[in-house]
Parts: C-alpha cells; structure tokens; sequence
C-alpha cells in the first residue's frame, strides 16, 4: 500500500444536489481546470502511480463529463451533463497518481486495426471495483497517457471491459 493512501469512500464526492445541470458543468468545469490544467493554459500534466506524464485537455472535459440523454437512441451523444461523473472529479488524480485505496491499474490491448499497428501501449485503465468506477487513457506517440474519461460502472461492465487486459499495479 503506497503511503499517503486515500479511501475513496471516506474522501467522499461533491454534493451538487441543490445545482440545476448548467450549474454542475460550470462548477466541474471549473474544477477540472483548477485541478488538472496549468493557469492560464488549455493543458496540464499530472505524474502517474509510475512516473509517467498523464496530459489532460481543456477540450476534453465536454466528453468525459457528460452523456448521452436517451441511451437506447443515441449512445454516443454526449447532451447532458452526468452528475456522478462531476462529483467524482477529485477521484481522477487520487486514483492516477496511486493514492487511491483498492485501485488497479490495467493495459487493455488496442481494439481496432490501425491502434494494433502503433509502436506505443495500449490503453491504461484505472480502476475500483469497490467503488465501481474507471478512468481511460489513451496513448500518447510522445510517450505517456492523455486523460480520455472517467465514470461509474458496474462490476459486470468492468469484468468485460478488462477481459483482455494485464494489471499491471495495485494499491490494496
């Protein structure tokens, strides 16, 4: 267990209960800049588990931060903010940089043809099975990671998603 570890579940999440759904992307907009972007800036890095650059974009938080409104009909939508994903902001660096108690970090293999082709890694998940939460990062040429999403999930979906994948560290 690294020291200086965190219990998710004791850190706890944000209460935007009393926000309407415009207020709750401002304020995880705001959040996400604050926490994860260099002042002034439309990048920032954090340092993973093992030492490797994670990049994250102010053009990503529309994407990792919202869903679609009717699943069935337009899956990959992304027309509304998800409160659960906001209110687990804080969970993304804890987690990444190693501090998360119970968390995992898997390499899922490349899916499609053209990614089994690149001379990089494949994706990085970072997990929770007890709190039933994953964060995805894509690859960078340069070497490192870029922050792709983070959401709730449950166990059955995590167990398909990782079906093929190595862990390649734990903090338990």
């Amino acid at each position: 267990m690294k020291q200086g570890s965190v219990s998710l579940k004791a850190h706890g999440i944000f209460d935007f209960s009393a926000y309407s759904d415009e207020q709750v992307y401002d304020e995880g907009l705001r959040i996400y800049k604050e926490d994860y972007l260099e002042s002034g800036r439309r990048s920032g890095d954090i340092t993973s588990h093992d030492g490797l650059s994670v990049r994250f974009f102010e053009d990503r938080y529309h994407h990792a931060f919202n869903t679609s409104k009717d699943r069935k009909r337009s899956e990959f939508s992304k027309n509304k903010v998800d409160r659960k994903r906001v209110e687990r902001i804080d969970w993304i660096k804890i987690i990444i940089e190693g501090r998360g108690l119970k968390t995992e970090c898997w390499e899922v293999p490349l899916r499609v043809p053209e990614e089994g082709s690149r001379p990089f890694p494949g994706k990085r998940a970072y997990v929770s099975w007890a709190q039933g939460y994953i964060i995805w990062l894509e690859p960078l040429r340069s070497g490192g990671f870029k922050f792709s999403t983070a959401y709730c999930v449950s166990r059955q979906q995590l167990s398909h998603y990782l079906k093929n994948a190595k862990k390649i560290w734990s903090n338990t």
